[in-house]
């Protein structure tokens, strides 16, 4: 069985939710370890496991990263990692590329909860340096809700966040030397 690392370089975790249910505000882990582990060529039996850093989360503004690291949402004193593993994957084919249903585990404050990321397989790609990449673009919905991500809001009568949180992945991994 081959297997794959991420390359950080080029590889992008982020998300996205609506604020007053007006605008987005969008977000990025800058630092994760992912694996992908396939014999098929297509990654049609791959197992994917990732595991992000909650210190890492970034959303342009200091004060509000520290909320969301905070006990009322992350905690990521008591529980500095997300983790997803992956348990079936469904791939179909596209025009130009593979498309994949990816059902798996993840896991925020030692809860864990099923979700689906859908996405394609976009191919493999040689970098400038000479490497060979395989490339996956993945989204997945979540509600923030399920894993108690929430505070309390004394003085609003409106949702101030969205319970839907769009996860966005755009991975290129490397393959390792058998």
């Amino acid at each position: 069985m081959a297997k794959y690392i991420i390359d950080p370089t080029h590889s992008d975790i982020s998300f996205k939710v609506k604020h007053m249910m007006i605008s987005s505000v969008e977000g990025t882990f800058n630092n994760y370890e992912a694996s992908l582990k396939a014999e098929k060529e297509d990654f049609s039996d791959a197992v994917f496991e990732c595991v992000i850093d909650v210190n890492s989360l970034y959303t342009g503004i200091e004060e509000r990263d520290v909320h969301l690291k905070s006990a009322d949402f992350f905690d990521c004193v008591h529980y500095p990692d997300i983790k997803f593993n992956s348990a079936s994957v469904n791939t179909f084919s596209g025009q130009h590329h593979f498309e994949y249903s990816i059902k798996g585990d993840l896991q925020i404050k030692n809860d864990s909860r099923n979700i689906k990321l859908i996405g394609t397989y976009d191919g493999i790609i040689i970098d400038e340096c000479g490497q060979e990449k395989y490339c996956f673009e993945l989204k997945g919905d979540i509600q923030r809700l399920r894993w108690f991500l929430d505070f309390g809001a004394t003085n609003s009568r409106n949702m101030l966040i969205d319970n839907n949180i769009e996860l966005l992945l755009s991975l290129q991994f490397l393959k390792m030397e058998e």
